[in-house]
């Protein structure tokens, strides 16, 4: 029994080793900047949109899977900016007699704007960073951050190690955006003594980078899509109505970023669910119980067969998702009841507004039933000998 259980947490401790070594896939369709024969010659310029929208292999891209269409780069910089450099003094970098890297001449900033088309999904995989062997300033590596395009919050942040004379290094980013979103890379040197540009800021210019990889995935789960599989459904409102109810606020429900999962959630949920699946894109309505874009007879029978159970799930009726199927959702159904996410929806007499007749006059006959006549009146009144 000892050797087994030794055998067993053996076997799990590879394989969590396995696990914590072994880096994400990044998307199928990705881009490489190798910067080989790209536009200009040495120490030109990078042109500021290189790398957008590949789909194929040019000079100084490499393409897989049909690279990345709906990404376009910006390359921004204050000061000299993105140069192409072919010397060999970053030979450690690229092929030597064959280089060809992108130059970071910093002075105040320096960035590369990812702007993403759609709803596709931008991920930033990796960039390889080395310093030319000419350098006779100190060791320095760089503070490499992303941030959503146009905000000034760092989403995710990394710190090279720092680099000598022909020194390289390897920077995983292993980033995932979110669909749609846009991103700035920005960097920034640990340098100390670097000399002055005139403006009282250092000039950087002994470190380049090559082998810049990012990718995309066209076809990104959306954000309320909670089971992943592309579609927004049943399970996925359900699993939302539970987690509010359940009070935990797992961020992965927290559709608004508020750090609250609460019916402001739900809500969004509906607002996208609809953009997803209903003809004119418009939110799903409150007691849509089987989401089909209407409250109707349909969903009132959900409501029915449920009513009076505690089920914390929209398409079995929790509409107001506080974990029981009762009068407040059909509060809810009755006040949209015949109403659509597209279009009006007229009503149906001769079935819903039977049922509805009918419910309702179940719980006004079991509420207010009339009195046995014949038990109160005398019995003479009531049609009895009374000798």
């Amino acid at each position: 029994m000892k050797i087994k259980q030794s055998f067993l947490a053996s076997v799990t401790y590879v394989c969590l080793l396995c696990m914590m070594t072994v880096a994400p896939d990044i998307f199928a369709g990705s881009t490489v900047l190798e910067f080989t024969d790209a536009p200009g010659g040495n120490n030109d310029e990078i042109p500021f949109n290189f790398g957008s929208a590949s789909t194929s292999n040019t000079s100084g891209t490499t393409v897989t899977d049909g690279g990345t269409p709906d990404i376009n780069l910006f390359w921004f910089a204050q000061g000299d900016g993105w140069d192409r450099h072919s010397s060999n003094v970053w030979s450690a970098l690229d092929s030597p007699g064959n280089v060809h890297v992108a130059q970071l001449d910093w002075h105040i900033e320096m960035a590369i704007d990812f702007e993403v088309g759609g709803s596709s999904v931008f991920a930033l995989d990796s960039l390889r960073l080395g310093n030319a062997t000419d350098q006779t300033e100190a060791d320095y590596g760089w503070d490499i951050s992303i941030s959503v395009l146009g905000s000034l919050d760092v989403d995710q942040s990394w710190t090279s190690e720092d680099l000598g004379p022909g020194g390289t290094t390897v920077v995983d980013f292993d980033f995932v955006g979110e669909p749609g979103t846009s991103y700035t890379l920005s960097f920034e040197p640990n340098a100390t003594d670097f000399p002055d540009d005139g403006n009282g800021n250092q000039f950087v210019f002994r470190t380049a980078i090559d082998e810049l990889t990012f990718s995309q995935d066209p076809t990104a789960n959306p954000s309320g899509d909670f089971d992943g599989n592309g579609v927004y459904e049943c399970a996925d409102i359900d699993a939302l109505v539970a987690e509010i109810v359940a009070g935990t606020n797992d961020s992965t429900f927290d559709l608004d970023s508020d750090a609250d999962v609460d019916g402001d959630d739900l809500a969004v949920w509906l607002a996208e669910a609809g953009a997803a699946n209903n003809a004119n894109g418009n939110p799903y309505l409150s007691g849509d119980a089987n989401l089909d874009g209407s409250v109707d007879v349909g969903d009132f029978n959900i409501w029915n067969s449920n009513k009076f159970t505690s089920i914390p799930a929209w398409c079995s009726g929790d509409f107001n998702h506080d974990g029981s199927v009762d009068v407040g959702d059909f509060n809810i159904w009755n006040g949209n009841k015949f109403q659509s996410s597209d279009v009006p929806v007229v009503p149906e007499p001769n079935s819903l507004s039977m049922l509805l007749a009918g419910f309702l006059g179940l719980v006004c006959r079991q509420r207010f039933r009339k009195p046995d006549v014949k038990a109160v009146l005398p019995l003479k009144m009531q049609g009895r000998r009374t000798w």
